[in-house]
């Protein structure tokens, strides 16, 4: 059994029992995320995927089109279960840089902390955003040159990140965190 709970295929080779090897990486089809997935920096795919890398829900995972990024693994719905495909929204799409039908390529990454993350504000932020920014993006997937997005008041606010270290980072409540001014958009720190 996987951690999944799922039975892996055993094939017997003279008396002794040999289970498939995970892979490093797999290749899926880019479809459009579910709507309640909207800026929670995840990725939906099967159980079968999932144990074919060798990860669970909730771990970490590169997502690879024409850009790396990471995101957090979460199992897709029965409805879509065994159709080879990955369900994500339209942030993490950008940020790889892929379409809905593209292929992309998945593997398991290390979870590793930021010690610092620098984000831009891609809009005017309201006033108390700092403080609710912190507590949006604990455990979320952040790499440099991602936009991330946080439901605010029932409003998504997005950020360019600027810096994270680490690189390819999970940010979480020890990370030193700064938002920088951006007078253009009226955005303040």
């Amino acid at each position: 059994m996987t951690q999944n709970g799922h039975a892996t295929i055993a094939a017997t080779n003279g008396g002794v029992e040999m289970t498939n090897p995970i892979k490093s990486k797999i290749l899926l089809k880019v479809e459009d995320g579910y709507p309640r997935d909207t800026a929670r920096g995840i990725i939906r795919i099967d159980y079968d995927s999932m144990d074919a890398l060798g990860i669970s829900t909730g771990d970490i995972v590169e997502i690879t089109g024409k850009r790396t990024t990471l995101v957090a693994c979460r199992p897709v719905y029965p409805s879509d279960d065994g159709k080879g495909i990955v369900r994500t929204d339209k942030i993490v799409q950008n940020n790889a840089q892929v379409s809905t039908g593209n292929s992309v390529t998945i593997r398991k990454a290390e979870k590793n902390i930021s010690n610092y993350v620098i984000v831009l504000p891609l809009q005017p932020i309201p006033h108390g955003m700092e403080t609710y920014l912190k507590d949006a993006l604990n455990s979320v997937p952040i790499v440099t040159g991602d936009e991330i997005a946080v439901r605010y008041f029932g409003k998504l606010v997005y950020f360019k990140v600027i810096k994270a270290y680490p690189g390819g980072v999970v940010y979480d409540r020890w990370t030193e965190f700064l938002i920088k001014q951006n007078k253009k958009s009226g955005g303040k720190a």
